[in-house]
């Protein structure tokens, strides 16, 4: 097991300007997933890797019931 110093297990909240403990690998997650889509010059192809995209995470979300259920 790695040992930390007190000031490594602590983060400071950009948003509430205080010093929180980081996460255990055991807590439950608070995160959600972003996908990030490059479109420069992308137009005509987007549509359809849009439809792809949601098909794909929406039959991820039936099968995985971690998924957040806010697919937009």
């Amino acid at each position: 097991m790695v040992s930390r110093s007190e000031n490594e297990k602590y983060f400071q909240d950009p948003i509430k300007k205080y010093r929180k403990q980081f996460p255990s690998i055991n807590d439950s997650s608070s995160k959600y997933l972003s996908v990030i889509i490059p479109t420069y010059e992308e137009v005509d192809r987007l549509p359809d890797m849009m439809k792809d995209t949601m098909n794909y995470l929406e039959q991820r979300q039936i099968c995985m019931t971690f998924y957040n259920n806010d697919l937009k």
